[in-house]
Protein backbone atom coordinates (compact mmCIF):
# COMPACT_ATOMS: atom_id res chain seq x y z
CA UNK A 1 0.00 0.00 0.00
CA UNK A 2 2.81 2.42 0.84
CA UNK A 3 4.45 1.83 -2.54
CA UNK A 4 1.17 2.30 -4.38
CA UNK A 5 0.20 5.55 -2.64
CA UNK A 6 2.69 7.88 -4.41
CA UNK A 7 1.76 6.44 -7.80
CA UNK A 8 -1.91 6.81 -7.03
CA UNK A 9 -1.31 10.38 -5.86
CA UNK A 10 0.34 11.23 -9.17
CA UNK A 11 -2.59 9.64 -11.01
CA UNK A 12 -5.08 11.72 -8.99
CA UNK A 13 -3.08 14.88 -9.72
CA UNK A 14 -2.99 14.13 -13.44
CA UNK A 15 -6.69 13.38 -13.54
CA UNK A 16 -7.51 16.60 -11.71
CA UNK A 17 -5.28 18.63 -14.03
CA UNK A 18 -6.94 17.05 -17.07
CA UNK A 19 -10.40 17.89 -15.74
CA UNK A 20 -9.28 21.50 -15.17
CA UNK A 21 -7.45 21.94 -18.44
CA UNK A 22 -10.12 23.18 -20.84
CA UNK A 23 -11.90 25.66 -18.61
CA UNK A 24 -8.62 26.93 -17.15
CA UNK A 25 -7.05 27.41 -20.60
CA UNK A 26 -10.08 29.31 -21.90
CA UNK A 27 -10.04 31.58 -18.85
CA UNK A 28 -6.30 32.29 -19.20
CA UNK A 29 -6.66 33.17 -22.87
CA UNK A 30 -9.70 35.35 -22.21
CA UNK A 31 -8.06 37.25 -19.36
CA UNK A 32 -4.85 37.72 -21.32
CA UNK A 33 -6.68 39.08 -24.36
CA UNK A 34 -8.75 41.40 -22.16
CA UNK A 35 -5.62 42.69 -20.40
CA UNK A 36 -3.94 43.63 -23.69
CA UNK A 37 -7.13 45.21 -25.07
CA UNK A 38 -7.80 47.22 -21.89
CA UNK A 39 -4.25 48.59 -21.81
CA UNK A 40 -4.44 49.61 -25.47
CA UNK A 41 -7.82 51.30 -24.96
CA UNK A 42 -6.59 53.35 -21.99
CA UNK A 43 -3.43 54.40 -23.80
CA UNK A 44 -5.44 55.56 -26.82
CA UNK A 45 -8.28 57.22 -24.89
CA UNK A 46 -6.20 58.89 -22.17
CA UNK A 47 -2.85 59.66 -23.82
CA UNK A 48 -1.71 62.52 -21.55
CA UNK A 49 -1.72 63.50 -17.89
CA UNK A 50 -4.56 66.01 -18.27
CA UNK A 51 -7.03 63.43 -19.58
CA UNK A 52 -5.97 60.96 -16.88
CA UNK A 53 -6.40 63.50 -14.12
CA UNK A 54 -9.90 64.22 -15.42
CA UNK A 55 -10.71 60.51 -15.34
CA UNK A 56 -9.37 60.04 -11.82
CA UNK A 57 -11.46 62.98 -10.62
CA UNK A 58 -14.52 60.77 -11.18
CA UNK A 59 -13.50 58.89 -8.06
CA UNK A 60 -14.70 61.91 -6.05
CA UNK A 61 -18.27 61.01 -6.95
CA UNK A 62 -19.69 59.02 -3.99
CA UNK A 63 -21.47 56.45 -6.17
CA UNK A 64 -18.36 55.86 -8.29
CA UNK A 65 -16.17 55.58 -5.21
CA UNK A 66 -18.43 53.01 -3.57
CA UNK A 67 -18.40 50.84 -6.70
CA UNK A 68 -14.84 51.32 -7.94
CA UNK A 69 -12.84 52.49 -4.94
CA UNK A 70 -9.92 54.88 -5.32
CA UNK A 71 -7.24 54.51 -8.02
CA UNK A 72 -3.66 53.87 -6.89
CA UNK A 73 -2.28 56.33 -9.44
CA UNK A 74 -2.66 57.62 -12.98
CA UNK A 75 -0.46 55.11 -14.80
CA UNK A 76 -2.08 52.86 -17.37
CA UNK A 77 -1.80 49.84 -15.08
CA UNK A 78 -3.34 51.65 -12.12
CA UNK A 79 -6.26 52.85 -14.24
CA UNK A 80 -6.86 49.36 -15.67
CA UNK A 81 -6.98 47.86 -12.16
CA UNK A 82 -9.24 50.66 -10.92
CA UNK A 83 -11.63 50.34 -13.86
CA UNK A 84 -11.88 46.56 -14.28
CA UNK A 85 -9.91 44.95 -11.47
CA UNK A 86 -12.84 44.02 -9.25
CA UNK A 87 -14.80 42.60 -12.19
CA UNK A 88 -11.85 40.45 -13.27
CA UNK A 89 -11.54 39.14 -9.73
CA UNK A 90 -15.23 38.24 -9.70
CA UNK A 91 -14.80 36.35 -12.98
CA UNK A 92 -11.95 34.22 -11.63
CA UNK A 93 -13.87 33.82 -8.36
CA UNK A 94 -16.87 32.40 -10.18
CA UNK A 95 -14.59 30.03 -12.11
CA UNK A 96 -12.94 28.88 -8.87
CA UNK A 97 -16.29 28.26 -7.16
CA UNK A 98 -17.89 26.38 -10.08
CA UNK A 99 -14.78 24.31 -10.81
CA UNK A 100 -14.12 23.43 -7.17
CA UNK A 101 -17.73 22.45 -6.56
CA UNK A 102 -17.70 20.21 -9.64
CA UNK A 103 -14.44 18.48 -8.73
CA UNK A 104 -14.81 18.19 -4.97
CA UNK A 105 -18.55 17.59 -4.59
CA UNK A 106 -20.08 16.99 -8.00
CA UNK A 107 -17.84 14.05 -8.93
CA UNK A 108 -18.35 12.50 -5.48
CA UNK A 109 -22.10 13.04 -5.71
CA UNK A 110 -22.11 11.23 -9.08
CA UNK A 111 -20.02 8.34 -7.71
CA UNK A 112 -16.99 9.02 -9.92
CA UNK A 113 -14.62 9.23 -6.93
CA UNK A 114 -15.58 5.86 -5.45
CA UNK A 115 -12.86 3.97 -7.31
CA UNK A 116 -10.16 6.29 -5.98
CA UNK A 117 -11.37 5.85 -2.42
CA UNK A 118 -11.12 2.06 -2.68
CA UNK A 119 -7.37 2.31 -3.31
CA UNK A 120 -4.46 2.85 -0.95
CA UNK A 121 -5.06 6.59 -0.53
CA UNK A 122 -7.11 7.90 2.36
CA UNK A 123 -9.96 10.31 1.49
CA UNK A 124 -8.06 13.19 3.09
CA UNK A 125 -5.03 12.43 0.93
CA UNK A 126 -7.15 12.42 -2.24
CA UNK A 127 -8.66 15.77 -1.31
CA UNK A 128 -5.21 17.14 -0.47
CA UNK A 129 -3.91 16.24 -3.93
CA UNK A 130 -6.99 17.69 -5.64
CA UNK A 131 -6.71 20.89 -3.64
CA UNK A 132 -3.00 21.15 -4.40
CA UNK A 133 -3.67 21.00 -8.13
CA UNK A 134 -6.54 23.48 -7.83
CA UNK A 135 -4.50 26.01 -5.86
CA UNK A 136 -1.53 25.62 -8.21
CA UNK A 137 -3.85 26.29 -11.15
CA UNK A 138 -5.10 29.46 -9.44
CA UNK A 139 -1.57 30.75 -8.78
CA UNK A 140 -0.42 29.97 -12.33
CA UNK A 141 -3.54 31.68 -13.68
CA UNK A 142 -2.66 34.84 -11.75
CA UNK A 143 0.99 34.80 -12.83
CA UNK A 144 0.07 34.41 -16.50
CA UNK A 145 -2.46 37.22 -16.22
CA UNK A 146 0.14 39.44 -14.59
CA UNK A 147 2.57 38.49 -17.33
CA UNK A 148 0.02 39.55 -19.95
CA UNK A 149 -0.35 42.96 -18.26
CA UNK A 150 3.43 43.36 -18.20
CA UNK A 151 3.76 42.27 -21.84
CA UNK A 152 1.14 44.86 -22.77
CA UNK A 153 3.46 47.57 -21.48
CA UNK A 154 2.48 48.19 -17.85
CA UNK A 155 4.97 48.25 -14.97
CA UNK A 156 6.32 44.73 -14.37
CA UNK A 157 6.28 44.91 -10.55
CA UNK A 158 2.72 46.21 -10.40
CA UNK A 159 1.56 43.67 -13.00
CA UNK A 160 3.03 40.70 -11.14
CA UNK A 161 1.76 41.86 -7.76
CA UNK A 162 -1.74 42.25 -9.13
CA UNK A 163 -1.49 38.93 -10.95
CA UNK A 164 -0.52 37.14 -7.74
CA UNK A 165 -3.43 38.83 -5.95
CA UNK A 166 -5.85 37.65 -8.64
CA UNK A 167 -4.50 34.13 -8.25
CA UNK A 168 -4.84 34.43 -4.47
CA UNK A 169 -8.43 35.59 -4.84
CA UNK A 170 -9.26 32.54 -6.97
CA UNK A 171 -7.43 30.25 -4.54
CA UNK A 172 -9.34 31.75 -1.60
CA UNK A 173 -12.69 30.90 -3.11
CA UNK A 174 -11.45 27.50 -4.21
CA UNK A 175 -10.49 26.81 -0.60
CA UNK A 176 -13.76 28.21 0.68
CA UNK A 177 -15.71 26.00 -1.72
CA UNK A 178 -13.64 23.01 -0.60
CA UNK A 179 -14.70 23.64 3.00
CA UNK A 180 -18.35 23.98 1.96
CA UNK A 181 -18.06 20.71 0.01
CA UNK A 182 -17.28 18.95 3.29
CA UNK A 183 -20.15 20.59 5.15
CA UNK A 184 -22.88 20.25 2.52
CA UNK A 185 -23.79 17.04 0.73
CA UNK A 186 -25.34 18.54 -2.42
CA UNK A 187 -23.38 20.31 -5.14
CA UNK A 188 -26.24 22.76 -5.68
CA UNK A 189 -26.16 23.85 -2.04
CA UNK A 190 -22.39 24.27 -2.17
CA UNK A 191 -22.71 26.49 -5.23
CA UNK A 192 -25.54 28.51 -3.68
CA UNK A 193 -23.71 29.26 -0.44
CA UNK A 194 -20.42 30.00 -2.21
CA UNK A 195 -22.18 32.36 -4.63
CA UNK A 196 -23.84 34.14 -1.71
CA UNK A 197 -20.45 34.60 -0.03
CA UNK A 198 -18.99 35.94 -3.29
CA UNK A 199 -21.83 38.45 -3.48
CA UNK A 200 -21.29 39.32 0.17
CA UNK A 201 -17.65 40.10 -0.61
CA UNK A 202 -18.84 42.75 -3.07
CA UNK A 203 -21.16 44.35 -0.52
CA UNK A 204 -18.48 44.46 2.18
CA UNK A 205 -16.06 46.17 -0.22
CA UNK A 206 -18.72 48.75 -1.06
CA UNK A 207 -19.04 49.53 2.64
CA UNK A 208 -15.25 49.88 2.90
CA UNK A 209 -15.20 52.27 -0.07
CA UNK A 210 -18.00 54.48 1.26
CA UNK A 211 -15.76 56.57 3.57
CA UNK A 212 -12.12 56.96 4.60
CA UNK A 213 -12.81 55.91 8.18
CA UNK A 214 -14.27 52.61 6.90
CA UNK A 215 -11.24 51.65 4.81
CA UNK A 216 -10.22 49.05 7.41
CA UNK A 217 -13.33 47.04 6.51
CA UNK A 218 -11.62 46.13 3.22
CA UNK A 219 -9.43 43.67 5.16
CA UNK A 220 -12.57 41.61 5.81
CA UNK A 221 -13.28 40.86 2.15
CA UNK A 222 -11.00 39.27 -0.48
CA UNK A 223 -12.14 41.97 -2.90
CA UNK A 224 -10.74 44.61 -0.55
CA UNK A 225 -7.21 43.22 -0.37
CA UNK A 226 -6.42 44.89 -3.68
CA UNK A 227 -7.21 48.30 -2.17
CA UNK A 228 -4.49 47.74 0.44
CA UNK A 229 -2.05 46.17 -2.03
CA UNK A 230 -2.28 49.24 -4.34
CA UNK A 231 -0.63 47.66 -7.41
CA UNK A 232 1.00 50.23 -9.73
CA UNK A 233 0.97 52.64 -6.79
CA UNK A 234 2.08 51.79 -3.27
CA UNK A 235 2.90 48.19 -4.26
CA UNK A 236 2.56 46.90 -0.69
CA UNK A 237 3.69 43.33 -1.38
CA UNK A 238 3.31 42.35 2.28
CA UNK A 239 -0.47 42.38 1.78
CA UNK A 240 -0.09 39.17 -0.25
CA UNK A 241 0.58 37.35 3.02
CA UNK A 242 -3.14 37.71 3.80
CA UNK A 243 -4.46 35.56 0.89
CA UNK A 244 -1.57 33.14 1.48
CA UNK A 245 -2.57 32.64 5.11
CA UNK A 246 -6.29 32.45 4.33
CA UNK A 247 -5.78 29.87 1.55
CA UNK A 248 -3.55 27.73 3.77
CA UNK A 249 -6.10 27.84 6.60
CA UNK A 250 -9.05 27.00 4.35
CA UNK A 251 -7.19 24.15 2.65
CA UNK A 252 -6.10 22.64 5.96
CA UNK A 253 -9.63 22.95 7.37
CA UNK A 254 -11.14 21.23 4.32
CA UNK A 255 -8.71 18.31 4.63
CA UNK A 256 -9.42 17.92 8.36
CA UNK A 257 -13.19 18.01 7.79
CA UNK A 258 -12.90 15.44 4.98
CA UNK A 259 -11.60 12.92 7.50
CA UNK A 260 -14.69 13.39 9.66
CA UNK A 261 -17.39 12.51 7.14
CA UNK A 262 -18.41 9.54 5.04
CA UNK A 263 -18.19 9.44 1.26
CA UNK A 264 -21.17 11.14 -0.34
CA UNK A 265 -22.27 12.73 2.94
CA UNK A 266 -21.91 16.19 4.46
CA UNK A 267 -21.17 17.17 8.03
CA UNK A 268 -24.25 19.38 8.16
CA UNK A 269 -27.32 17.18 7.83
CA UNK A 270 -30.47 19.05 6.76
CA UNK A 271 -33.25 18.88 9.30
CA UNK A 272 -35.96 16.45 8.25
CA UNK A 273 -39.51 17.61 7.97
CA UNK A 274 -41.74 16.55 10.86
CA UNK A 275 -43.84 13.46 10.12
CA UNK A 276 -47.57 13.70 10.30
CA UNK A 277 -49.12 12.17 13.44
CA UNK A 278 -51.84 10.65 11.25
CA UNK A 279 -49.31 8.29 9.59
Amino acid sequence: HRAATPRLGVAVARLTARLLRRGWSALVLGLGAYAVMEVRVFEATYPDQATRDALVSLANDPAMRILQGLPAGTSTGALVVWDAGWMLQLIVGVWAVVTSARLLRGDEEAGRVDLLLTGAMAPRAVLGVQLGVLLAACVLLGLLFGGALAAAGTDVRGALLYGVLVGGFAATFAGLTAVLAQLLAARGRVLGVAAALLGGAVLVRMVANSADDRAWVAWLTPLGWNDHLEPYGGDHAIVLLVPLAVCAALGALAVVLRGRRDAGAGLLVPRRAARSHLL
